[in-house]
């Protein structure tokens, strides 16, 4: 589905959802899609679980332990994308720029 990305954990593969409710979690716990960005591409850990938690739709303390065991460099990947999408609507930047064209955005 558009929007969605996939990601080990745990030795299960789990997939992240684009929803406005994650796209609120992030943005109010992380303070904002630039700043979740940064905490990505600096290592926080806080940042990958609150992440996960939210395209999840999950409690933090339900995933911690699997964030953890899988490892912030298998995980910053797919995480960036997801935050790139969950920015977007769900969508990629040039999918967002061809619905405005049409009027469908």
């Amino acid at each position: 589905m558009n929007g969605d990305v996939t990601i080990n954990l745990g030795g299960r593969e789990a997939v992240l959802k684009c929803t406005l409710g994650a796209a609120m979690k992030v943005d109010e716990q992380l303070g904002g899609f630039v700043e979740a960005m940064r905490a990505l591409t600096t290592f926080r850990l806080a940042a990958f679980i609150c992440i996960v938690a939210a395209g999840l739709d999950k409690p933090q303390q339900d995933v911690r332990e699997a964030v953890f065991r899988e490892g912030m460099t298998n995980l910053i990947g797919p995480l960036t994308t997801y935050l790139e999408l969950l920015g977007n609507g769900g969508r990629k930047p040039e999918q967002v720029k061809e619905a405005a064209k049409t009027g469908e955005g």
